[in-house]
């Protein structure tokens, strides 16, 4: 009889996975726990333990194999012997020799039964490291089905290039960005999707990627295949050889913000002009909070108060405000900040950098809900000379009168 175990990696006992000849009732009764201190005279337990196949040539002058004298002899077994599966160079298991006749395991015996026991843990070696590669190669595949899909179906342009700068991938996005297919750019150098003007500096950038610079946020443009530019804004990442070491190849990854930069072109152009308009008007534009601190003045407020951007902004409008003209100015405010978009008309005094007191005539609207602005916009003028002239009249006519 023969009968092969494993060591059970959860359990530490021999599980019995394949047998041959008269078995079943003998090998019912096989319980062998590594755990067991007990059992570790077992003749198995100590091939498992040492390594070292072991040789009972006699089961009744055997003292070692007492334990399994009673059930051997019954079946006519009156010898043994026990030979270690070694897989990669651990304990895997045993197989483990019955038979009906004494001393038959010699020499030349037990070189062919180590031999087979060594050639079964070259099979198990065998199976095992194909049972892995296979799952290597499924998971590799799994991967290269993932980053294909991942390459194929991403909303952002992505182009791999080699060490020569020829382009060797090209995804659909990309595509779309350049207005080329991937078959008619796959090949040529890079040079083929820049500006004319933009080349040199483009490639500039390209070399200190092919030097194992990592682009985070770089700026190039992209020309189209109908003319026009694209602003790209770009990120990239080296792919090396098994060496950690040799580049083999760039990635880059890109994200059109051409529209982008028009608006924010188109935004600095009009705030351009405004400040333009600002600084050329006679009247004053000052940006308020609802609290009344002064956020921005144009730059007339000098000449008709005499304080400077930086002496005002900061500073609560009402500081300068006319004692007399405090509480309705700061009333008709309160009422302004209620109500969204509202306009109101005011004329107070307002206290000149000189110590002097100058009319204004102001016009406040709310434009806190703005997201732009965010503020109370206060356009207003020096209306002194006016308020002297119409007071010079009103006595004037009055003295008339008399």
């Amino acid at each position: 009889m023969v009968w092969i175990g494993i060591v059970n990696s959860k359990t530490n006992k021999i599980d019995v996975v394949a047998s041959g000849g008269i078995t079943d009732e003998f090998l019912s009764k096989i319980n062998i726990d590594l755990n067991d201190e007990k059992q570790s005279n077992d003749p198995t337990a100590k091939v498992i333990n040492t390594g070292q196949y072991f040789i009972a040539d006699d089961f009744l002058n055997c003292s070692e194999t007492h334990p399994l004298n009673e059930d051997a002899l019954q079946l006519g077994y009156q010898s043994f012997a026990s030979f270690p599966l070694i897989v990669f160079e651990e304990i895997y298991g045993v197989m483990n020799f019955y038979s009906n006749a004494k001393r038959l395991f010699f020499d030349e015996e037990i070189k062919l039964l180590e031999r087979m026991s060594m050639d079964i843990s070259f099979a198990i070696e065998f199976i095992q490291n194909e049972a892995r590669r296979r799952e290597a190669e499924h998971a590799q595949y799994e991967a290269n089905e993932y980053l294909e899909n991942l390459f194929k179906y991403a909303n952002a342009p992505v182009i791999v290039w080699d060490t020569l700068y020829r382009i060797t991938r090209f995804n659909p996005a990309f595509e779309i960005l350049t207005g080329r297919s991937a078959k008619d750019v796959i090949g040529q150098t890079l040079e083929i999707l820049f500006p004319p003007e933009n080349i040199e500096s483009s490639m500039e950038l390209i070399n200190k990627a092919q030097q194992g610079e990592r682009w985070k946020t770089v700026e190039i443009n992209i020309l189209h295949a109908e003319g026009y530019v694209r602003v790209v804004l770009w990120n990239s990442a080296s792919v090396f050889d098994a060496d950690g070491e040799t580049l083999v190849a760039t990635i880059a990854q890109g994200q059109d913000i051409t529209e982008r930069k028009r608006a924010e072109e188109g935004l600095q152009a009009t705030e351009k002009r405004f400040r333009s308009l600002i600084e050329k008007s006679s009247d004053v534009i000052i940006l308020i909070n609802s609290c009344g601190i002064i956020m921005y003045e144009s730059p007339s407020a000098m000449r008709i108060l005499g304080y400077d951007d930086k002496e005002l902004k900061g500073r609560n409008a009402f500081e300068l405000v006319h004692p007399d003209d405090l509480q309705e100015t700061s009333a008709l405010f309160a009422k302004l900040v209620q109500t969204p978009g509202d306009i109101v008309n005011v004329q107070f005094r307002i206290c000149h950098k000189d110590g002097s007191w100058r009319f204004l005539d102001a016009i406040g609207t709310n434009m806190l809900s703005d997201p732009d602005l965010q503020a109370i916009i206060i356009n207003y003028r020096d209306i002194t000379e006016y308020k002297y002239f119409e007071k010079e009249l009103i006595s004037a006519k009055e003295r008339a009168e008399e």
